[in-house]
């Protein structure tokens, strides 16, 4: 059985506490990018849109809210993740888990596949396959980068390119909004 949006989001709640929606949000998209990279099959089915602030999974907004304020149980259930999915989890927490929401929605619209979606509309489901293409391309690339000192196992590879991934951000994109005021 995949894991709906609402397994991850509690996964990541139980992982890393309460949050704003708008980061539990973004860490969920990265969690998604990268299982597509990595395994080559979403993490989740549900669609998630290029908004203002960065990627939203809309039709899960209300309940994810709730999710994120008060880490209720009553949605989700983070038993349906398999080991290699909460590895992949585990190295996006690791690597954006302690970056502010504005930070992670500035390195989302920094890359393509938020661009690609939003330059059509605010609410353009951002394609898996531009994901997929995106963070695998990445990925190569900062393989290419490695030395022969680099570690071997699955975890480690994965966290090295977190670590390398958001090394490598450019300067960030300003909101002008105080913390707090975000609205997803």
């Amino acid at each position: 059985m995949k894991p709906t949006v609402f397994d991850v989001a509690q996964y990541v709640l139980r992982k890393n506490g309460p949050m704003t929606t708008m980061k539990l949000q973004k860490l969920i998209y990265y969690a998604q990018a990268w299982a597509l990279a990595w395994s080559e099959h979403p993490l989740f089915d549900n669609t998630m849109e290029a908004w203002d602030r960065g990627p939203v999974v809309r039709e899960y907004g209300m309940p994810i809210v709730a999710l994120a304020r008060s880490m209720c149980s009553q949605f989700g259930d983070p038993t349906h993740l398999d080991a290699d999915q909460r590895d992949t989890v585990d190295v996006v927490l690791s690597r954006y888990g302690n970056l502010s929401p504005e930070v992670l929605s500035e390195l989302t619209h920094a890359e393509s596949p938020w661009r690609n979606a939003h330059s059509q509309s605010n609410t353009t489901a951002i394609s898996l396959g531009d994901l997929q293409s995106y963070y695998r391309q990445l990925g190569m690339a900062l393989l290419e980068e490695m030395t022969s000192d680099s570690p071997t196992d699955l975890f480690s590879l994965k966290l090295l390119l977190m670590q390398i991934t958001v090394q490598n951000c450019q300067e960030p994109i300003g909101w002008g909004v105080p913390m707090g005021h975000e609205v997803w």
